[in-house]
């Protein structure tokens, strides 16, 4: 329920994260060590947050990072190769970012 969420170390069995609907949360941290075995990570209808988990680009495991319904100033971060964040997740293989219009729900690709 709060602004911050911080992984400390630890979590290293975990393979799949889903944050859903967290709406004050302004920021997360991944210190490196925790997750080391992450290889799904999920962020829905977390609509304030504005960038990517600091400490992303250490979750040399993860396959895959799916936006649903998040923040247009997170997607701009990451989008092509002139994103402010790029670097930090380019070595994640499938990045997909999940939308809806009044046309229907739609998702594209940002994988490099």
């Amino acid at each position: 329920m709060g602004q911050r969420l911080c992984f400390a170390e630890g979590f290293e069995n975990l393979k799949i994260l889903d944050m859903v609907q967290m709406q004050h949360l302004t920021e997360v941290v991944i210190e490196d060590g925790a997750m080391v075995g992450i290889q799904k990570l999920y962020v829905r209808a977390c609509r304030v947050l504005e960038s990517l988990p600091r400490g992303i680009e250490n979750l040399v495991n993860l396959q895959e990072l799916h936006l649903s319904h998040v923040s247009d100033q997170l997607v701009e971060r990451i989008r092509g190769e002139e994103g402010v964040d790029r670097w930090s997740v380019k070595h994640i293989p499938a990045i997909k970012h999940h939308f809806r219009t009044e046309d229907g729900s739609f998702y594209v690709s940002l994988s490099s």
